[in-house]
């Protein structure tokens, strides 16, 4: 989730970042950050990459 933190300013307002993790206690964690930043464009969703087609 920290790389879609630090690039959500360089996308900008008129962009959206999308963060994936399989771990609901690492999603929270990035949430409280997003959050405590006000960063309004990235989405988070839970999914393990390895089995994403």
């Amino acid at each position: 989730m920290m790389i879609a933190i630090a690039i959500s300013p360089q996308v900008g307002d008129e962009g959206d970042v999308i963060g994936v993790d399989c771990s609901p206690v690492m999603l929270g964690q990035a949430r409280e950050k997003i959050a405590i930043a006000s960063l309004n464009n990235i989405q988070l969703i839970e999914a393990d990459v390895e089995k994403t087609n």
